[in-house]
């Protein structure tokens, strides 16, 4: 446990009679750099709490978080009335009010609460927006009993006695509390990592459009700031372009199943304004055996092999012409071309079109052709104004990368050092494929303890890096790839490991105690149960946290444990 870590379960156990209910009770995920609180008062938060910018006008994504958060914070309804000091106001100011968003925007803040006010302070909008979510996971709804609330093992005899009483009655909003222990509490934070990032996919398994914007949001509440969207595969190709229909006509899984440009920029624009950059990925020269039934011209197909892009021309203008279509819609300014997994050359070697090719440009080996294909899509990205993004294979077998290109690393963090120390810039994915079962570290029985595989996961591992070198390690990406997942199921598959992920790219490095960590998930995954996410426990009811559903929760069921 580092020092930090100590000193604040002192305090907070001189607070609350022991270690387990006081770490969960005044915390915030992912851990802060800095966070000084009380040991001996508590205050609760009026539903009437007014949220408001210290000047005006209130930056737009800033006003719209407060109405965003105020179901959020109070989720179960008003709070009882109270005669004593209550919070009863929430007040942002943003120093620079006009800062774009960006990966490397500054996104720090200080919060501060005492009994009656909370304030929080960043030199841009989106740092406000993580100080308001950190306000936010302070504030614990409980029902009363005897003027105590309920926790624990308490809740547990109570939740027994609901269930023997005819009907399950409800919690009536009188028994609303909403409390902040441990005031006054000072949190300052900042990321560790500037690219925090989630990947989904939406080739092998179609999410909805309403999926993919309730995850943008669950993702804001653990800080995430990327998206990573694998739209195209060997699958399915679901983004429907007007230039270029019959993608989506002969390679979406219905007609259905597809993303207009107004889909693309309705979701883009509510990640934006979560603090979240849209990241598009259309793999290639692989996993586009679906270009062959659209557009048959652009692949090399044969018996026995795999099919890859022709690389001699016909699938250049297209990849331009999605690029130029899509390129305001995708506001960002990355585009990820894939590049992963090409396992054979064997549909290049018979296509007469590519072996005219190679004796045009003196071309002698496969990995020439190769890398002639990579340059072309990396002038693609240049005539947007976008940074190309290429999974680590690209970099790894020695093809061309322009100065802005980055890595995208999912094989191993000597990949990610071996990037770094050629001064390219590096995502990593590695160790932190949601799909998994078992992700690199140590085995467990239950499914979700591998949440600590991911905690414990640095993507620099213990590199000794110098400045220069640190700052081009970016951060990294929580991937779940979408075989076995759909809407119907994508939220349990993510949540809570994910959290684990989110942690170690905003946190300092030497957070890594996983008992303290545990406690903190539980709550942190209780927060998201209570917001209407289906994140499974780490632990039975009475271990940490008994898991309360507000009355009015989405499952529409009376209030209990989960």
């Amino acid at each position: 446990m580092n020092a930090f870590s100590s000193a604040l379960l002192v305090l907070l156990s001189l607070a609350l009679g022991g270690p387990t209910d006081a770490y969960m009770y005044s915390s915030i995920w992912p851990h802060p750099v800095s966070m000084t609180v009380s040991a001996t008062t508590n205050t609760t938060v009026s539903s009437s709490m007014t949220m408001s910018c210290s000047q005006s006008p209130c930056p737009a994504t800033v006003q719209a978080a407060f109405q965003r958060y105020e179901p959020l914070i109070f989720i179960n309804g008003a709070s009882a009335p109270s005669s004593a000091p209550q919070i009863t106001s929430l007040v942002v100011t943003v120093v620079q009010r006009d800062v774009p968003l960006s990966v490397g925007v500054d996104e720090s803040y200080t919060l501060t609460v005492t009994q009656t006010e909370a304030t929080v302070k960043a030199n841009t909008q989106w740092g406000a927006l993580r100080g308001i979510e950190s306000f936010s996971q302070l504030v614990h709804w409980s029902a009363e009993a005897g003027g105590e609330a309920l926790r624990g093992k308490e809740a547990v005899k109570r939740r027994q006695q609901w269930r023997r009483m005819s009907g399950l009655e409800r919690l009536a909003a009188s028994d609303n509390v909403y409390t902040v222990y441990n005031v006054p509490i000072t949190v300052q934070d900042k990321p560790r990592f500037a690219w925090r990032g989630v990947l989904i996919d939406t080739s092998r398994h179609y999410l909805t459009v309403p999926t993919i914007m309730r995850t943008l949001e669950v993702m804001s509440w653990s800080k995430y700031n990327v998206l990573h969207w694998h739209l195209t595969d060997d699958n399915s190709f679901p983004l429907q372009s007007e230039k270029y229909p019959k993608f989506t006509e002969k390679g979406a899984y219905s007609p259905y199943e597809v993303y207009t440009i107004d889909d693309v920029t309705k979701i883009v624009s509510y990640a934006e304004s979560l603090g979240i950059t849209v990241v598009p990925e259309l793999d290639m020269p692989a996993h586009a055996a679906v270009w062959g039934k659209a557009y048959p011209q652009t692949v090399c197909q044969c018996a026995d092999g795999q099919t890859l892009l022709d690389p001699t021309g016909p699938a250049y203008p297209i990849i331009q012409g999605l690029v130029e279509e899509f390129k305001d819609a995708f506001s960002s300014p990355f585009i990820h071309f894939g590049g992963d997994e090409v396992h054979s050359f064997k549909c290049w070697d018979e296509s007469e079109n590519v072996t005219a090719f190679k004796k045009a440009h003196g071309f002698t080996t496969d990995a020439e052709v190769r890398n002639y294909f990579q340059t072309q899509v990396q002038k693609i990205a240049a005539n947007v104004s976008k940074s190309p993004v290429f999974w680590e294979e690209v970099f790894d077998q020695g093809f061309t990368l322009q100065p802005d290109a980055i890595v995208n690393v999912w094989l191993s963090t000597d990949e990610v050092i071996k990037a770094i120390k050629a001064k390219h810039r590096v995502v990593s994915s590695y160790g932190w494929y949601l799909d998994q079962q078992n992700p690199p570290g140590g085995s467990h029985y239950l499914w979700e303890d591998t949440w600590q595989n991911f905690y414990l996961h640095d993507p620099i591992g213990n590199a000794t890096l110098t400045p220069d070198e640190l700052a081009l390690a970016l951060g990294g990406e929580a991937s779940m790839w979408g075989e076995q997942v759909s809407s119907v199921n994508i939220w349990s598959r993510m949540w809570p490991r994910g959290l684990a992920a989110a942690e170690r790219l905003w946190s300092p490095q030497n957070i890594r105690d996983i008992n303290m960590a545990s406690q903190r998930l539980a709550q942190q995954r209780c927060n998201l149960a209570q917001r209407g996410v289906g994140a499974g426990p780490i632990r039975p009811g009475n271990d940490y946290v008994n898991c309360l559903l507000p009355t009015n929760h989405a499952s529409n069921q009376p209030v209990g444990g989960v």
